[in-house]
């Protein structure tokens, strides 16, 4: 009779461990972004985890999507406050996005572990110097066609 007991509780383990795997396998992420990209041109979608305008800063996710190409062949950015149009330098080190214009202007860099920095500076009517913004957070794997 005691061994019966004994093997019941590995049979246990096992279906419990093969159910939460199922389960695992068959749900979505919790943490993923609101936004998708283009799936028709190689792009990151990024979150900026931590975004500060000055010396405001704010912790709520902000999702991004820079495209290393897009319909034009050139680079692209969707950051809010900056227009889409952007350069790309690529180095060993990093992938460094340079905004061309829009309220907000700054560069994205990308490093090889998918980590980024952003900084960026915007005018403000009425004030001499310009406003810092920055950011950090992470990037998704590159998605491509």
């Amino acid at each position: 009779m005691a061994k019966r007991n004994f093997t019941v509780l590995p049979i246990l383990v096992v279906l419990m461990i093969v159910g939460i795997t199922v389960f695992m396998i068959f749900t979505e992420r919790s943490n993923a972004p609101d936004i998708e990209g283009d799936a028709n041109y190689p792009h990151y979608v990024c979150t900026f985890e931590r975004y500060c305008v000055a010396d405001a800063c704010k912790s709520n996710p902000i999702y991004i999507i820079a495209y290393t190409s897009y319909i034009d062949g050139q680079p692209r950015l969707e950051i809010p406050g900056m227009d889409p149009r952007a350069t790309l330098d690529r180095t060993d080190e990093a992938l460094t996005f340079t905004s061309m214009g829009g309220d907000v202007k700054g560069r994205l860099m990308m490093f090889r572990d998918r980590a980024l920095d952003f900084y960026a500076t915007s005018a403000v009517e009425g004030e001499t110097e310009p406003r810092e913004h920055f950011a950090s957070g992470q990037c998704d794997r590159l998605v491509s066609p």
